[in-house]
Parts: C-alpha cells; sequence; structure tokens
C-alpha cells in the first residue's frame, strides 16, 4: 500500500486536490487523515508517525504531516522548530511521495484571503511561500519523491492516476 503526504500552505489548494482525489475512486480504497492540532507536541506528532508507519491495510493520504509542515509554519510564526536537530526527512521513511501543492503566489495569496487563517498566517504568508519551496528542493536533495501539483493547470484525476502510478514504484 502507498502512502502519500500533501503539503502546501494555507491556500494552496491541499484540500481541494484531495477531494478530487475521493472522485471517481470506487475501485480504489485509501484513507485521508489530517494532522490536527496545531502547533503540535512532539508526543503527538510520534504517535501519528508510529500509526501511519503500521497501517498497511490501504493506501494514505496524509493532509500535511507535522514533519514537515511545522519545519516552515514554526520558525515563521512562533519563532521555533519544534523538531530542532532531527534529519530533515525524518518520518518520511515510509512515505511513498509528497505532493507538493503549489500555485502561483497570487493564488495562493487570493485563496488564503477568501478563508480563515491562524494568527499570523497572511502577515507572514510569502515568508511561508519560500520556506515551503525551500524545504521541497531540501527533501528532492535527501532522496524524497516532490510531486509538484499546481491546480490551475493541472487535471486532478489525471494526476492522481499518476500519483499512484508513481507510489507504487
Amino acid at each position: 500500500m502507498a502512502t502519500v503526504v500533501v503539503e502546501g500552505c494555507d491556500g494552496a489548494g491541499k484540500t481541494t486536490l484531495i477531494e478530487r482525489a475521493r472522485e471517481g475512486q470506487k475501485e480504489r480504497y485509501f484513507c485521508t487523515v489530517r494532522a490536527s492540532r496545531y502547533p503540535p507536541d512532539l508526543k503527538t506528532a510520534f504517535q501519528y508517525l508510529q500509526w501511519v508507519k503500521h497501517q498497511r491495510d490501504f493506501d494514505l493520504v496524509l493532509d500535511r504531516i507535522h514533519f514537515i509542515s511545522d519545519r516552515v509554519y514554526g520558525p515563521i510564526l512562533r519563532k521555533q522548530d519544534i523538531f530542532g536537530e532531527m534529519p530533515l526527512d525524518f518520518g518520511l521513511q515510509t512515505v511513498s511521495a509528497v505532493i507538493y501543492c503549489r500555485p502561483p503566489d497570487a493564488i495562493i495569496h487570493e485563496n488564503a484571503r477568501k478563508n480563515m487563517q491562524m494568527s499570523g498566517v497572511l502577515d507572514n504568508l510569502d515568508a511561508l511561500i519560500a520556506g515551503y519551496d525551500d524545504i521541497m528542493k531540501r527533501l528532492e536533495l535527501k532522496g524524497v519523491r516532490v510531486i509538484r501539483y499546481d491546480y490551475t493547470g493541472d487535471d486532478a484525476k489525471a494526476f492522481w492516476r499518476y500519483v499512484w502510478s508513481e507510489a507504487k514504484k
């Protein structure tokens, strides 16, 4: 079974992409899990990781994972990275691919303004976008499969077919 993580800053289209994955997927069974509790604490993050490592009954789509998102949001919004000196790819050994939702900056700004955001997100959106761009490049250099998705130009159904085929390699 495959595990994919859908990442990107607020307004990048993560929820929309995951909703599209559910459409027309009667032939495959998968579970979507949203990383909750912000800011995360280490105990919650590790419990989540253990559950993901041992879940092999179906494909998983993770709507963010603390080991990525908090490395972007934590230093910018709280001035703290709770994962400190842990390797960048820590917690990603069982992940088949990371989908990086990354439409153009103007679209992210427009979407973020439409929806209520956590305190500090709108004021720091450019830094969050840059932080995600940076961490995705660094993850690729570590050998993590990162698949970029721009919902303004990509067909979501075709994209998911591609993701599942890549995730099974």
